[in-house]
């Protein structure tokens, strides 16, 4: 039986990146040491690091210190399966959530899924990495949250996250992204990464779109969808 991951759990069905008042699904107990708050249109990543907003203070010096500069993005229904994963090398960089898809099946539902997120999150590489520094606003009245996950891709499009904990990043947090595909862009075309849930009760994909290189230097313009 499928699970919800903990960060998902704010969906009304309980799942990341996942509020949905759409859902009649219910919430399975925590499988972390995290605990989860549960919020009408919004919900939280996970337990502990939560910040004051901003990217400064203890949180920042401790967790990270990666800008909030995303778009607000609505998560949006697709009546199709998701797309079998590619993998790819991930480029090290500071990525922008772009769009989310709900995806209910062939004949399923379709539409907004009255969830909204602003999320970015910056891959790093070597000596710290390869690590992903995440900086999320679920809009549940929680505030601002701010993580930091050792990643593992494999050749076969899977990935795996580990929260890695320190005082302010505190906490185990069930990541539900489990597979991914990375088309890398040009001159002109951001590169665009696609994290997706699939051991979850629905299916899920994250778009995001990379703005800017590990020297801060401006990618591309703007990608289209997955």
């Amino acid at each position: 039986m499928k699970t919800v991951p903990l960060w998902l759990g704010g969906l009304s069905i309980a799942i990341i990146v996942a509020v949905s008042c759409n859902s009649d699904e219910t919430t399975p107990p925590p499988t972390s040491a995290a605990t989860t708050s549960q919020g009408g249109a919004g919900g939280i990543i996970g337990a502990g690091g939560e910040g004051t907003g901003g990217s400064g203070g203890a949180m920042c010096e401790m967790c990270n210190c990666v800008a909030n500069d995303a778009p607000e993005v609505d998560w949006v229904q697709v009546a199709q399966d998701p797309p079998a994963p590619l993998g790819g090398i991930i480029r090290d960089g500071v990525y922008f959530l772009t769009e989310v898809h709900v995806f209910t099946g062939p004949g399923g539902m379709e539409g907004p899924y009255n969830k909204k997120w602003k999320l970015t999150v910056e891959f790093v590489g070597p000596p710290k990495g390869p690590v992903a520094d995440v900086v999320i606003d679920q809009y549940d009245n929680a505030g601002e949250q701010r993580f930091s996950f050792a990643y593992q891709p494999d050749d076969n499009g899977a990935i795996s996250f580990n929260s890695v904990n320190t005082p302010a990043c505190m906490g185990a947090v069930d990541v539900p992204w489990d597979a991914y595909t990375y088309v890398q862009g040009d001159p002109m075309t951001p590169s665009v990464l696609t994290l997706y849930s699939t051991m979850t009760t629905l299916q899920y994909g994250f778009v995001f779109e990379q703005q800017s290189s590990p020297d801060g230097t401006s990618v591309g313009g703007s990608a289209g969808s997955p």
